[in-house]
């Protein structure tokens, strides 16, 4: 293997030397890198979970990542890489540290495990043209140099319909007191100097940077509990954050397809008049991690944007035989919280004209709990607002429908007009609760002639 020093945009070679300096350690447990090795017991149960709903197989399976193709990027000594290769995928491995790669080679072998270990930067792999099913960033981002580049190069390295799970510390002040100071100068779980401020990204830069070709499917906080080192998921995102995006599948923007596909959007949308003769299909999830039909996306939104501490993911799945997106999540009262929602722009400009329908018909099944669904229209301004209508939900798939006149304003002294809806969202909200809903279709219905 050579030893001459990559180069990449997004090397630090004071990171290099760094974990040169430590790379005879990777496989001890009770040296300085026992956070990682408790880390990855821990971590390795979400990417479990995420993969496995991402690609529709059972979680619980002894191998449920079978003949998936998974990039460790910045393997290290290969901690991450030898738990997913156990549960059946084909993994590739990549480090910057000679001596990394070199470890893990070496303890690959000794435990009997086939892995594709590569002294490789991303920039140089992404440059080749190779596309995996997942990548795994965990617990990168923060050594490298330009974080917000970087995270745009691992893009280019997940295939269409591929998923990002990525790992980091947040660039917060309790980042920096617990995180950094805590841990490194006065636990000293970590040795001084493993992070540095200035290279911490937010989560809203993550996925900023991913761009419009990623949709965040799912996020949450981990804390560690200073006195057993157990760490636990949580709805508060200050320190440490996880997150998994699902690069979307669109279709080319040729100058023949895309302005046709976009201009009927367009006008599928704007321009629905009062003679319309067919309900509308707003999605029906055909397209799994695609826009809807009406060439918008689904988004994730918590209470976490004013400082809630709710948590939640969206997924995309086939449940008895139809395919369906599921909102799940802890629904949290702290900090004045209390939601989780699933979200859809009804128009990629511009509004929905809906004044020719009766109402919103859903095909929906449920943990037993209510939930709610909000529209917006172009009269409110301010976030907390809407015009909100409630349906049950069970075991068994059941159609609702909810009449336009039914939806009660919220805060808000301006009548539905259902003329210019903006956007709608299934809402878990209101209480403390596990929320668990489903959706196979959702559209506008006709009244009844």
């Amino acid at each position: 293997m050579t030893t001459t020093p990559l180069r990449a945009p997004s090397i630090d070679p004071d990171e290099v030397a760094y974990f040169e300096k430590l790379a005879h350690r990777w496989w001890d447990t009770e040296g300085p890198f026992w956070p990682l090795h408790r880390l990855n017991a821990f971590r390795i149960g979400y990417v479990r979970e995420r993969l496995s709903h991402s690609f529709g197989t059972d979680p619980t399976a002894d191998r449920p990542l079978a003949d998936l193709r998974l990039l460790d990027i910045g393997c290290g000594g290969g901690i991450l890489s030898e738990s997913l290769a156990r549960l059946g995928a084909h993994v590739t491995g990549i480090d910057v540290t000679a001596k990394n790669i070199r470890g893990a080679e070496i303890h690959a072998q000794c435990s009997g495990l086939d892995l594709d270990y590569r002294l490789a930067s991303a920039e140089a792999l992404a440059a080749s043209g190779e596309q995996f099913d997942a990548l795994l960033n965990m617990e990168v981002v923060e050594h490298v140099e330009d974080p917000l580049a970087f995270l745009s190069t691992c893009g280019n390295l997940v295939q269409p319909g591929g998923v990002m799970v990525v790992a980091t510390i947040n660039r917060t002040l309790a980042a920096l007191v617990i995180a950094i100071f805590g841990s490194e100068y006065v636990l000293g779980w970590l040795p001084k100097g493993t992070h540095h401020w200035r290279k911490l990204v937010k989560p809203a830069e993550v996925t900023a940077r991913l761009g419009d070709q990623f949709d965040l499917v799912h996020r949450t906080g981990v804390r560690i509990n200073p006195f057993d080192r157990t760490l636990h998921y949580t709805g508060y995102m200050g320190v440490t954050t996880c997150c998994s995006c699902r690069r979307v599948r669109r279709e080319p923007m040729s100058p023949q397809r895309f302005p046709a596909r976009r201009l009927l959007a367009i006008l599928g949308t704007l321009m629905v008049s009062a003679s319309a003769a067919d309900p509308l299909l707003i999605d029906d999830f055909a397209v799994a991690h695609g826009p809807s039909r009406l060439d918008t996306p689904w988004r994730l939104v918590t209470d976490g944007v004013m400082g809630g501490l709710s948590a939640g993911g969206l997924s995309f799945e086939r449940i008895d035989g139809r395919s369906a997106l599921c909102l799940r999540g802890e629904v949290r009262l702290e900090n004045n919280g209390g939601f989780v929602q699933a979200a859809l722009d009804l128009a990629p400009e511009g509004d929905l004209d809906a004044s020719a329908y009766a109402g919103v018909r859903l095909l929906v099944r449920g943990n037993g709990e209510a939930y709610n669904l909000h529209l917006k229209t172009a009269d409110l301004r301010l976030p907390w607002q809407s015009y909100r209508s409630r349906f049950p939900t069970g075991p068994e798939w059941r159609e609702i429908r909810l009449p336009f006149g039914g939806f009660e304003p919220h805060r808000i002294g301006v009548p539905l007009d259902t003329g210019h809806l903006r956007s709608l969202g299934l809402v878990a909200i209101g209480r403390a609760f596990a929320a668990e809903l489903c959706v196979a279709e959702i559209g506008l219905y006709l009244d009844s002639p």
